[in-house]
């Protein structure tokens, strides 16, 4: 418009000039908007052609894949190129080969139907080359017969890339087998014998009494008995358990069965003794301690307590014999000379029980017992 209005403009001035007479030479428009317009297009259109020129390559570089690359450099190994070039084909996507002894097929290329670059599929794991596909791949030529009737549906129509796949070939390139194991677990069921479950079941039993958990530990200690029925200590401690949740009969059963299966052993007598002195019954826990005479030096509480329990019942004969063994032992302890002395005084034996009276008078006694000791002496004596 700028250049519309300035040749009127120029017009105007030629008829006012023809009107007074005189002529005026006329105005030439400045030439430098023309230049600067010019100048803004030809940028324009370079940005534009810069453009375009980035996004193509930003396509190829996409559609170019380490997949791709490879199988573009396989292509080239399997099939040189002729002596005579040959005319440009459109890209298609390769498709996957089925190599046999004696021939190898694929399906028949489909032409790009696109205009951006048709993405390169990597071939699937079935396309396995025998050792008659690699003679063939190292001859000038190799002959395709595609047989679309062989392939299905889903091998006919390829998607997009997916990246590259795990292979046969891979594996085997990077030295793993393909039916090779990654990792195997083994669960093997192993029977642990009676005494190694007995093991196991002490030592959870001992740290559950340690932890003060009793009736955990005594759970366990039912469990090793039942492994180990002739373990002394677990019996023991079971029993013990047992006496201290006031269940008294469960307890002397357990230590009656001990005692069968181990008659010689004194302490499931004292332990079956005292437990029947608990429920009052003082004959069946003498009657329990009578049987056996075992070593005297490490069965001083079974030989006392058999002792007291003949003496009380009235069997002095039995209390005597109990405490000459405690005396023997133990010869400067007073109570087993006075408890011998008194059997002694019941059974008429005066002269052995004066004797039995002055050792224990010269020993550790209380007040109490020494006074008896002193009036019985006099007694004797007069």
């Amino acid at each position: 418009m700028s250049v519309i209005n300035t040749m009127l403009k120029d017009l105007e001035q030629r008829q006012a000039a023809a009107g007074h007479g005189r002529y005026q030479p006329p105005r030439r428009a400045p030439w430098w908007p023309y230049l600067l317009l010019t100048l803004g297009m030809m940028g324009a259109a370079g940005g534009g052609v810069w453009w375009w020129l980035d996004r193509q390559a930003m396509v190829t570089d996409a559609g170019n894949t380490p997949a791709q690359r490879a199988a573009t450099d396989a292509s080239k190994t399997v099939a040189p190129a002729a002596a005579t070039p040959a005319a440009p084909q459109p890209l298609v996507a390769p498709m996957p080969i089925t190599a046999s002894a004696g021939s190898m097929t694929s399906a028949a290329p489909q032409p790009e139907t696109s205009s951006a670059v048709a993405a390169v599929v990597p071939p699937t794991p079935r396309a396995v080359l025998t050792d008659s596909a690699v003679s063939a791949a190292e001859a000038d030529t190799v002959t395709i017969n595609a047989t679309p009737s062989t392939l299905g549906s889903d091998e006919a129509l390829l998607g997009p890339d997916e990246g590259p796949q795990v292979t046969e070939a891979s594996l085997l390139a990077e030295g793993v087998s393909a039916q090779e194991p990654q990792g195997e677990l083994h669960i093997e069921e192993q029977h642990l014998t009676a005494e190694q479950t007995a093991a196991l079941e002490r030592s959870k039993g001992m740290q559950a009494m340690a932890r003060g958990d009793l009736a955990l530990a005594r759970e366990a200690f039912e469990r090793a008995l039942a492994s180990t029925p002739r373990d002394r200590e677990v019996r023991e401690r079971l029993a013990s358990l047992l006496y201290g949740e006031g269940r008294l009969a469960e307890a002397r059963q357990l230590v009656q069965e001990g005692t069968r299966l181990d008659p010689g052993y004194a302490d499931f007598r004292l332990l079956q003794a005292r437990l029947a002195l608990a429920m009052g019954d003082k004959p069946g826990a003498l009657q329990v301690l009578s049987v056996l005479d075992p070593v005297v030096g490490p069965n001083q509480d079974y030989y006392a307590t058999r002792a007291a329990l003949a003496q009380e019942l009235a069997q002095f004969d039995l209390a005597t014999r109990s405490y000459q063994q405690l005396t023997l032992v133990q010869p400067n302890e007073g109570r087993w000379w006075l408890g011998l002395a008194i059997s002694l005084d019941k059974q008429g034996r005066t002269m052995a029980a004066q004797d039995a009276y002055q050792r224990a008078s010269g020993l550790n006694l209380s007040q109490a017992s020494r006074q008896f000791v002193l009036q019985r002496l006099q007694q004797l004596e007069s």
